[in-house]
């Protein structure tokens, strides 16, 4: 599970955060936000600790080490913390990771500045999420954050083909389509240069073509029966 050091940093972040502020989850949800803005810790998981009340935090980390300790058998559907983590991943972690497929075949030291660009903090959190993105395809941390938001959220899996690769730009664009009907949507992107043109959707085992490869079989098809 590619995700470990990532979980475990927020941890660390989010402990050091309590032992700095110990009466932190006696302070009203106001006073909480006030205090909890001075850190840097992603957002996702500073609305996660503005809410959570005290006994429920010491639960919520017992299970989040069952789940470093055995990812497939714990149970994580809706939780708050794992809710705040694909948060990050679907929104502003998402749109990193779309600009760095542009960089896949580029140099490490060209890769290190461009990730140094796209994630300023240089907490344990911002390390970890540097390391997820230079030590991991695009494929391999869409694939790996789809499985996260389906373990959580119990989304559909989304993989749309194109002929040949899209920009960011793009490719936030329909991120943000997707999400309008449903917000839990983490869509795969992959080239198929079958395709020749047009792309295709696969979407909770339902697919949609509108590749030109599909409109070129259909006119053969018409050919051989003589239409």
């Amino acid at each position: 599970m590619i995700f470990k050091n990532l979980i475990a940093a927020v941890l660390y972040e989010m402990i050091n955060f309590i032992l700095k502020h110990q009466d932190f989850f006696e302070k009203p949800t106001n006073s909480r936000k006030q205090i909890i803005d001075q850190t840097e810790l992603p957002h996702p998981f500073k609305v996660y600790l503005e809410q959570v009340e005290g006994a429920q935090f010491i639960l919520d980390l017992k299970l989040i080490l069952s789940f470093l300790k055995n990812p497939p058998k714990t149970k994580i559907q809706n939780h708050p913390f794992f809710n705040a983590l694909c948060e990050l991943f679907a929104h502003s972690f998402s749109i990193r990771l779309d600009l760095m497929s542009d960089y896949a075949t580029a140099k490490e030291n060209e890769r290190r500045a461009v990730v140094k660009k796209l994630i300023a903090v240089e907490n344990s959190v911002g390390k970890a999420l540097k390391k997820l993105l230079l030590n991991n395809s695009y494929q391999e941390l869409s694939n790996a954050i789809q499985a996260l938001c389906q373990k959580t959220w119990g989304n559909t899996y989304t993989l749309l083909q194109f002929p040949c690769s899209i920009n960011p730009e793009l490719k936030k664009e329909i991120r943000g389509e997707l999400r309008q009907t449903d917000s839990t949507l983490f869509p795969i992107f992959q080239v198929n240069r079958q395709l020749i043109g047009g792309f295709r959707i696969f979407k909770g085992g339902k697919t949609t073509d509108y590749s030109w490869i599909r409109k070129v079989l259909k006119l053969k098809n018409y050919a051989s029966k003589g239409i």
